[in-house]
């Protein structure tokens, strides 16, 4: 009876075991899915400013502001380039779905991810934030001035989506904010197509969005986007300091890394990945003393057995199956359970991975693979101590 008791909890260290490697391998695999998405731009360099202004500051003064603080942050060592956006950053793209449409269509369609999202921003924004032209070219430097001819770049899921099979480069698409009473509605030509950006999620696909060149006095500046030399994250305090000191005007001053916001956005498959690798290695091991444990005491308990089974004739390669044969039962049966635990689980899970299968059999197979190598790996020893067993004392005894 002890014997089986024994066995069940060695059984059931196996299963947990099976089950928290299992979850660790989805949410590796899971991380590093993620850690592979391209995000459409160059983000490791990038950092945000916003201002937070005191009360009483009206929206010019905020733009007299940013425009101040980009002076000051141009002049900064370590800052490659630094411009000023009308819009939202990358990775927070605005959605303008009612305030644009497209030649050759009535209306831009709607898609599920949302969009199209907006992105404008004073001379060099299309460098500062990285985007990687596919289709055209960039934006001439004197289409930021005021008066400049209007022009206008498109993502490729929007040049695909809303004129499929057509020449992205030969249409135009009309913004209702260029509309001025009783004057003709200007359509702004598109110079440039650009790879689709992530804006609020790794998962994000196919998002449409479009960008413009504004001037460097145009009114409601969001914010500022800074390419730096270097790690991004060094510059974040000093630039808060820097700007913070220009005006009292100036409550708080958010200044965030690229790299902290998609590192937030993995977080989950980190934090994940981490927390089921470390209780399933844990596991692994108590799973295996436990199976060395039972097996060594099993091998004590039963050495007048196995000393006789020797001088009847039993040679070692007998004594040692006998023993493994035992191990390899429960280590199976573990294994049998809890696979079954996790393919039951991975019904929960699947909503929490990223491009992983909650059932994936290779995981599944990995998993099997160590946890059966491992646990064998500690039946060795009790096997080969039952070989050493001396008959003759073992038949004395008896």
């Amino acid at each position: 009876g002890g014997g089986r008791a024994r066995g069940l909890l060695t059984l059931g260290q196996v299963s947990l075991s099976t089950v928290l490697l299992v979850g660790a391998g989805l949410f590796v695999q899971s991380l590093q899915n993620a850690l592979d998405v391209d995000l459409g731009f160059d983000h490791d360099p990038l950092i945000n400013i916003e201002f937070e202004r005191q009360a009483g500051v009206d929206a010019d003064r905020r733009d007299e502001l940013y425009r101040e603080a980009l002076a000051v942050v141009n002049g900064m060592p370590g800052v490659e380039r630094a411009i000023l956006s009308s819009s939202t950053r990358p990775l927070y793209g605005w959605d303008e779905h009612h305030e644009m449409r497209a030649s050759r269509i009535d209306s831009i369609p709607r898609v599920p991810q949302g969009g199209p999202y907006t992105y404008a921003g004073t001379e060099g924004y299309v460098e500062t934030a990285g985007l990687r032209v596919v289709r055209g070219r960039g934006f001439d430097p004197s289409e930021y001035a005021t008066g400049a001819p209007l022009a206008l770049m498109v993502s490729r899921s929007f040049a695909e989506g809303v004129w499929p099979g057509l020449d992205p480069l030969q249409e135009c698409v009309y913004l209702e904010r260029d509309v001025q009473p009783g004057e003709a509605d200007p359509c702004r030509p598109v110079v440039g197509v650009y790879e689709d950006l992530v804006v609020r999620s790794i998962g994000d696909e196919d998002l449409w969005s479009v960008t413009w060149p504004v001037p460097l006095d145009a009114p409601d500046k969001r914010g500022m986007l800074i390419r730096v030399e270097g790690d991004a994250t060094e510059m974040v305090e000093p630039l808060r300091e820097r700007l913070t000191a220009i005006s009292s005007d100036i409550r708080y001053v958010h200044v965030i890394a690229m790299t902290s916001r998609v590192d937030n956005m993995r977080g989950p498959w980190r934090v994940g990945a981490t927390v089921f690798s470390v209780f399933g290695l844990l596991a692994l091991l108590v799973a295996s003393l436990g199976l060395y444990s039972v097996l060594s005491f099993s091998v004590a308990t039963r050495s007048r057995e196995i000393g006789i089974r020797s001088a009847l004739g039993a040679q070692r390669q007998d004594l040692v199956t006998m023993v493994v044969a035992r191990a390899a039962r429960l280590v199976g049966a573990g294994l049998i359970v809890g696979l079954g635990i996790a393919v039951l689980a991975g019904r929960f899970l699947e909503a929490v991975l990223f491009g992983v299968p909650a059932v994936n059999p290779v995981v599944f197979g990995v998993v099997a693979a160590v946890l059966a190598a491992a646990d064998l790996l500690a039946a060795w020893l009790p096997a080969w101590n039952a070989t050493g067993i001396d008959p003759v004392g073992a038949m004395a005894a008896e």
